[in-house]
């Protein structure tokens, strides 16, 4: 039974009439003639007539209109999302070897499945020393290292060039040589600024072209002829952290070769990695929460067919590392010919080895078996479970139009959802199958009769095929009895419930060989995970999106997208239109087409100031969002020091001392490029010092009775003085506090000087 459409306007022709006729005497009140012969109500009559007839389309108006209408809008709801969580492996008892974990090894939260999203090489080191040099001296950060929540500096409080992060291992042999190990960073980025202001959001999404402000080396010690031993580069293979940014994994292959000693002044004997500043730079010099060995995201999804494309060298055999899906599943292999279909191969043997984590492949196996001839992407490795039945195939076209099958698992993961269907053909004058990989689509609005596609519904786990003239109908295929349809990748599962707390992931699921004696723990709470979109939460994200501006053309638009730059902490921004630093005599003389944009970092420092790298990250992602015309240039800030010489007169009743240091922590917040100005949101870009604010601010801190005299001094370039004592700044200037000098009068001097005895 069909539901019935809900009114979104009730109203008839007669009370629209009757509604309108009453608003004559107050928009034209000269007309009075409301007879049906007159003109105007007649005109009022076929409004009211037009309107119903709209209401009663719009009462219509179905689920699927509004998905098509925010389509429009370029807007489409989110599907559901899988939750991720960090997981930490370690043994249950003593091992010498390294452990291979493969990609998509299970693992469980209450029930909840989720699966790693990598390999992972589980070394049964254990980090034994954490140990900055720096400047300041070295410090020794293993206990703080093991304690979560408790952060230390990794470079010590400058970071400047030269200083160390040394991490000890076991003396003898930490690692397993030309292996992959990865070590986890968890970095502290909950920066404030002294309001208590959060610090920039822009740091949480990264890109691949994000530029780092300082660069740091990996190195080893290494064995040498002589047995002293040496710095040798390590291997790194990647490094997420972007030079210990943000949190992320350390990616080398393990050296073979290490040699241990101590570091001075501390006594344990350990074989060591060290990272080394040779350029500094950072605004925020990092901190570290834990460094952690063994540990890898987890995905809270399953996986029930998946797909590995590889190029055929014409060679017979090939190895691959293997996936807990191939380890433990149903394989296949197909390739593909020249008219792009894809045939079952029969002569193949594949080969597991769970041990080492592999999967060999050898073609040409049995009589008339053949080796592939060499081509690109031209072969595929398809796993699946066995659950899925033959091969993955989930049923029969009947080559009916509007075919719906549904997976039996839902949510549905979409990225990387991949189905086949297959046809008879004949392949060197013998009949067979060829399988075509069918596309997915939104809906079939623009496909065509002979486009293959699909509609995945992934809340329902249902797929959809077309009538024939929207979308082809798959072909029947008789000779293939249990079906024509299959799964190539699929992935079930997403939702908020992945949400799961520290330590819920603790189990380990149907282990391979090689995953037998660990264990898994989550240090840290599963995030990430949603229930995906409704329509009326996609309508309200679309209405919030017209609200945001995505191209950069007035000034407004170019501050706010340059504080937005993802990777990197931009405190604040200040486009100056047609202004290029350096020439004379702006605004009477400008710079056609340019916009100087100046940009102040994220810092603790009292003059914050931006690395080369920071402003290459801003112009990048302002060149994304600028019009083809407009030429951008990204500067630091001119800072200028501004230092404060007062005689004060306090009084009696408040400690002089405590009085002075509250004038100078004024004077400091006030004149502050970040928390300063007259609304402490950051002294605002050229604006002028004047005298009248500083004497205002001095007198109104509690204890202070006047002002006896006052001096500023001011130092920077582009800067002038007026008559009263007043300095300018130049329109891309910033304030920072210098050093002042707050004298309190002695009472009896000041008496004297008013002629008293």
């Amino acid at each position: 039974m069909t539901l019935p459409s809900p009114n979104l306007d009730d109203r008839t022709f007669t009370q629209l009439f009757e509604e309108a006729r009453k608003l004559i005497p107050v928009y034209a009140p000269e007309w009075s003639d409301h007879n049906e012969h007159d003109p105007g109500i007649t005109l009022i009559q076929l409004f009211a007539w037009l309107a119903e007839n709209q209401q009663y389309y719009l009462n219509r108006i179905r689920h699927e209109n509004y998905i098509k209408y925010l389509k429009l809008l370029g807007i489409r709801p989110q599907e559901p999302a899988p939750a991720k969580a960090e997981v930490t492996f370690s043994y249950t008892g003593k091992t010498a070897a390294g452990t291979k974990v493969p990609k998509g090894a299970q693992i469980a939260a209450d029930g909840i499945v989720f699966e790693t999203a990598a390999p992972l090489t589980v070394v049964p080191a254990g980090l034994r020393k954490v140990i900055t040099i720096s400047g300041a001296g070295a410090v020794d950060n293993t206990e703080a290292n093991s304690l979560n929540g408790l952060y230390y500096s990794v470079f010590g409080d400058e970071a400047e060039r030269g200083s160390c992060l040394y991490l000890g291992f076991a003396e003898n042999n930490p690692f397993p040589a030309n292996k992959l190990i990865s070590l986890t960073f968890n970095v502290f980025g909950d920066y404030r600024d002294p309001a208590g202001r959060p610090a920039g959001q822009g740091v949480n999404t990264r890109s691949r072209q994000t530029v780092s402000s300082a660069v740091i080396t990996w190195e080893y010690f290494q064995k040498d002829s002589h047995g002293l031993g040496v710095w040798a580069p390590l291997a790194v293979t990647g490094d997420e952290t972007l030079m210990l940014s943000g949190n992320g994994r350390l990616s080398f292959i393990a050296p073979g070769d290490m040699a241990s000693r101590t570091v001075n002044p501390f006594s344990e004997r350990c074989c060591w990695l060290r990272a080394v500043v040779t350029q500094a730079g950072y605004e925020l010099p990092p901190k570290l929460d834990r460094i952690v060995l063994n540990t890898v995201s987890a995905v809270q999804w399953e996986t029930m067919s998946e797909a590995q494309t590889f190029s055929s060298t014409g060679q017979k055999k090939y190895t691959f590392e293997a996936s807990y899906l191939s380890l433990t599943g149903l394989n296949y292999v197909q390739s593909l010919d020249e008219k792009g279909s894809w045939t079952d191969r029969l002569e193949v043997k594949i080969e597991k080895d769970e041990k080492e984590n592999t999967i060999l492949i050898t073609f040409g196996g049995g009589s008339g078996g053949t080796i592939p001839p060499r081509g690109r992407k031209n072969l595929r490795l398809i796993s699946c479970r066995p659950e899925l039945g033959e091969k993955g195939v989930i049923g029969m076209s009947t080559g009916r139009p509007c075919q719906k099958f549904c997976l039996g698992r839902n949510p549905v993961i979409g990225y990387n959802f991949r189905i086949q269907v297959g046809e008879e053909c004949r392949i060197n004058g013998q009949a067979d199958i060829a399988w075509h990989d069918w596309i997915r689509v939104d809906s079939f609005d623009a496909s065509g009769p002979g486009d293959t596609h699909f509609v995945l519904d992934v809340k329902t786990g249902e797929i959809c095929f077309g009538d024939g003239v929207n979308g082809a109908i798959p072909p029947v295929c008789p000779s293939k009895s249990e079906g024509n349809i299959r799964l190539v990748c699929f992935r079930a599962g997403g939702g908020k419930k992945g949400n799961v707390l520290p330590g819920a992931v603790n189990q380990i699921i149907n282990p391979t060989a090689g995953c037998t004696g660990l264990k898994v723990e989550s240090c840290f709470a599963a995030s990430g995970g949603g229930d995906g979109e409704t329509v009326e939460e996609a309508a309200a994200r679309a209405s919030s999106g017209f609200k945001t501006g995505f191209r950069a053309v007035t000034s407004e638009d170019f501050e706010r997208i340059a504080c937005a730059t993802p990777g990197i902490r931009v405190a604040r921004a200040r486009a100056i239109p047609l202004f290029r630093t350096g020439a004379a005599g702006y605004p009477s003389s400008i710079s056609p087409a340019l916009v100087t944009v100046v940009v102040v970092p994220f810092s603790l420092a009292a003059n914050p100031v931006p690395s080369e790298g920071f402003l290459l990250n801003v112009y990048r992602h302002l060149c994304r969002h600028r019009l083809i015309t407009t030429e951008i240039s990204v500067k630091p800030p001119d800072y200028v020091v501004v230092s404060v010489t007062a005689e004060i007169s306090v009084n009696s009743r408040f400690n002089p001392e405590s009085v002075r240091q509250k004038v100078i922590s004024g004077l400091n917040r006030f004149l502050h490029p970040l928390t300063g100005g007259p609304e402490g949101s950051g002294w605002p870009f050229g604006r002028s010092v004047y005298k009248s604010e500083i004497y205002q601010l001095i007198e109104k801190t509690d204890g202070v009775d006047y002002v006896q005299e006052l001096v500023l001094a001011v130092q920077g370039k582009g800067t002038g003085q007026d008559g009263e004592g007043n300095f300018s700044i130049p329109p891309q200037g910033l304030v920072y506090p210098g050093e002042h000098r707050v004298e309190v009068i002695d009472p009896n001097r000041v008496c004297r000087l008013k002629g008293g005895r």
